[in-house]
């Protein structure tokens, strides 16, 4: 009787212990548990802040290279109107310099004339 007794009490000790020990990797589980989610909600927000960074980057570049663009086809207009003037100016110093030789021409046909009459 007094060695059952015993081992009864030696049984409920373990018992008393391993639900202690148990109770504590519970406890130490959930935490560990808790601390997880914390890192990752804390990587999360981050992946979405730099989702957001990066989609106003990207909207950025694509910004600059349209103003780029614009300003590249402005350029070439200006180009093509300069290249225009200069073909217009050139035709008109072409007949003003043709319509120069024909009264060059005309004065020595007259200064011919005057010397013969």
């Amino acid at each position: 009787r007094e060695s059952y007794e015993k081992e009864l009490a030696e049984v409920k000790q373990l018992q008393a212990e391993t639900a202690e020990t148990t109770d504590s990797l519970v406890k130490s589980h959930r935490e560990k548990e808790s601390q997880l989610k914390k890192l990752l909600d804390e990587a999360l927000n981050e992946k979405e802040e730099l989702a957001q960074k990066m989609a106003e980057l990207v909207k950025d570049a694509g910004g600059k290279a349209k103003a780029a663009k614009a300003e590249e086809k402005a350029h070439e207009r200006k180009m093509k109107a300069a290249e225009r003037k200069a073909s217009a100016m050139e035709k008109v110093l072409e007949r003003k310099g043709a319509s120069l030789e024909k009264f060059t021409k005309e004065i020595a046909v007259w200064k011919e004339k005057m010397e013969s009459a």
